[in-house]
């Protein structure tokens, strides 16, 4: 087998002449987000009450404040949790999961594309909008390579924003999505379920969070909200919510959200501005 960098083409704008070579030799071509799901599970999970979890995210814009987020989040509700991915860490150097941990990812198009195995347990589609064209051949090849982290192994649960015509489509194209959770979200926060009712949700990572990282008693909502983030990516994720479904409803039940977890995220260093309070 041959693991390659996301970086390096293997089909457009042309392949790298060792990738064409593997292809021709009939030899397996990787990356390393495909190994890391591949290789993740391991047989001390046999000894776990409660085995670890994967959340990957993933779009056009904002996937980093967004894992960024979902990571905060676990860490001030107590979650043993770990990012990277795109960001921060590469996934073949995270620490070997411990029980109930939930490991949360960013997965740009160039490392979704060629992986052969995207089993996450959450996946989460912020938007789309023409990127990397060059390497996809198109919008066509970008929203495929997007979509593949949901079509290849049908996550459990995913969150999938419906702005932009492909994300519309993308719920119903799915496989899988006639039989697991699959929630539509829009910026004006109205978020649709399975049975296609119309909710209110002012913030989906706690929720996200909240799904894959099993949080009991997530806190009540403490007041104003301030955001190291910049505002154009995260003012509505900023405000502190009141419910809402996002990727957490657990059996009909809308769960309160982790609310004051949210509202005191560090951010990115190159990114931090505080936009409310």
């Amino acid at each position: 087998m041959l693991i390659v960098s996301p970086g390096i083409p293997h089909l457009y704008p042309r392949p790298h002449p060792a990738i064409a070579m593997a292809w021709q030799l009939g030899i397996p071509v990787d990356n390393d987000i495909g190994l890391f799901f591949r290789s993740y599970a391991t047989r001390d999970w046999d000894q776990f009450d409660r085995a670890p979890r994967v959340i990957a995210v993933t779009g056009s814009n904002g996937k980093s404040t967004t894992t960024a987020l979902i990571h905060h989040v676990l860490e001030e509700c107590g979650r043993p949790t770990q990012m990277g991915g795109n960001i921060g860490t590469g996934v073949l150097s995270l620490e070997p999961a411990v029980e109930a941990e939930v490991v949360v990812l960013e997965l740009s198009s160039y490392q979704t594309e060629l992986a052969r195995a995207l089993t996450p347990d959450v996946a989460v589609m912020t938007n789309l909008s023409p990127d990397h064209l060059d390497r996809h051949a198109g919008l066509g090849g970008y929203f495929a390579a997007k979509r593949r982290l949901f079509s290849e192994g049908g996550p459990d649960r995913a969150v999938i924003g419906i702005d932009d015509p492909e994300g519309r489509i993308w719920p119903t194209s799915c496989r899988w999505s006639h039989r697991r959770p699959v929630i539509r979200c829009r910026r004006d926060r109205s978020w649709t379920g399975r049975r296609g009712r119309s909710l209110r949700a002012r913030v989906s990572c706690p929720n996200i969070a909240r799904a894959a990282g099993g949080i009991d008693r997530p806190a009540r909502d403490a007041g104003p909200a301030r955001c190291a983030q910049p505002p154009e990516r995260l003012r509505s994720l900023c405000r502190l919510p009141r419910g809402g479904p996002g990727a957490a409803r657990d059996r009909g039940r809308v769960p309160q959200l982790c609310g004051p977890a949210a509202s005191q995220p560090d951010g990115r260093p190159d990114r931090r501005r505080p936009v409310c309070q």
